[in-house]
């Protein structure tokens, strides 16, 4: 049910596009830069990292922080999952009540640079950054130059409808068949960070399908 719905597809607001492209040809053509939104005050016993990764998800660079710093998984903190085939750049808490000191700079490799380190008084909690600030290149792009542009013009004056993306959902969609297992059929999930992504997946659905209806409807845009 939850896949049969996602596999429909969502209304677009500015009807089929006239120019076709391709993202993520490579991972530079989709950067994602973490916008915290304060100042870490310095002090405290979390140590935050800023992080940019390259083909890495964000669940396996924590686990990397906790191995690295001999603390268990669940004391190593972010405040959203980011895309892996991207350049990204965010923020991972640690909590260290010792406030060790480690050479964070020896995880450095090809894929994984810690660009900052400080720390802070409170944990960093998920949803807790600003926002994100994307920079995408898409390649082999075809179309009409001008019917682009007006497109765009309108994109800029009214936004786009923020739609969850495939990644949400995983591949073919199938987070869906696992919430749907978990919700339905009252199946046991026992690692924790599957169980809430696949209840995630079946959030994001569920928004998807209200703004589709209000697309639709031409409700879409707060007036």
């Amino acid at each position: 049910m939850l896949l049969e719905r996602f596999q429909q597809g969502f209304d677009t607001a500015f009807g089929t596009p006239d120019a076709r492209g391709v993202i993520r040809s490579e991972a530079a053509h989709f950067q994602v830069e973490e916008q915290l939104g304060f100042e870490p005050s310095g002090e405290g016993e979390h140590c935050f990292l800023l992080i940019q990764k390259t083909g890495e998800n964000t669940e396996s660079v924590a686990r990397k922080l906790a191995r690295f710093a001999g603390v268990p998984a669940r004391d190593v903190s972010y405040s959203g999952l980011k895309d892996r085939n991207a350049v990204t750049t965010q923020w991972f808490g640690v909590h260290l009540p010792k406030r060790d000191v480690f050479a964070w700079s020896e995880i450095n490799e090809q894929n994984l640079q810690v660009l900052q380190q400080t720390w802070h008084r409170k944990k960093l909690r998920r949803g807790v950054h600003q926002s994100n600030r994307f920079k995408i290149t898409i390649a082999e792009l075809s179309g009409q130059s001008d019917e682009l542009s007006h497109r765009l013009e309108r994109i800029k004056a009214s936004g786009v409808p923020n739609y969850f993306g495939e990644q949400r959902f995983g591949f073919g969609g199938q987070n869906l068949v696992h919430a749907e297992d978990l919700l339905l059929q009252n199946k046991k999930v026992k690692q924790r960070h599957l169980k809430s992504m696949y209840l995630s997946s079946a959030r994001s659905l569920l928004f998807n399908s209200v703004l589709s209806e209000r697309v639709k409807q031409g409700s879409w845009i707060k007036r």
